[in-house]
Order: C-alpha cells, then structure tokens, then sequence
C-alpha cells in the first residue's frame, strides 16, 4: 500500500474497505494501529466508536487495552500513563510465572 509514502492514499485504501463489507478481517485492526502510528488519535477513536462490534470481534483485550491507552495519550496524558502502568504490570505477573514454570 506504500503508506510510508502515500500515507492519506492508504489511509482512504482501508477506509474504503471498511466501508465495503466484505472486507479481510486485518483492515479494522491495521487501519486504527496505523492511525495511532501517525499520531491520528482523534481519527482512531471515531473509527473505534464507529464499529464497535468489530472491536471486539478484530482485536484482542490486550491490544485494544494498548489503543485505549494510546488515544487517551493526546487528552489526558496522566491517565494514559497510569493504563500503561496497569498494562505493564499485568504482562510482568504474566512473565514472572511463566519464568517460575521454567
């Protein structure tokens, strides 16, 4: 797609395969990583709040936790850091067990 260089040209790409259903299932999530990427955040919110039902179809907890924390970033910084914090702390339990069970 050459969004390096074309980035509004992808950008209307995967838009406009959203909006044409049937459409592989990687659109939704590339398309809001890549908005948030280019630091798009108030785009990647409207298009989270827009399809809703594929959020949680598309992406999994953990990375819809990453976005979330991402978005709120521009508004509210302290509380982004604060869900960064949370994320942080929940994959560091995650690989204090699994290196227990080595």
């Amino acid at each position: 797609m050459n969004i390096e260089e074309k980035t509004a040209e992808g950008f209307k790409k995967l838009n406009h395969l959203l909006q044409n259903p049937p459409f592989p299932p990687e659109t939704f999530p590339n398309l809001l990583l890549l908005y948030c990427k280019y630091s798009y955040f108030d785009m990647a919110a409207d298009i989270l709040a827009e399809n809703a039902d594929l959020t949680f179809k598309t992406i999994s907890t953990d990375d819809f936790e990453f976005v979330d924390a991402l978005i709120l970033s521009a508004a509210s910084p302290e509380e982004s850091y604060r869900k960064f914090q949370i994320l942080a702390n929940k994959h560091i339990d995650t690989l204090r067990r699994i290196t227990k069970s080595i």
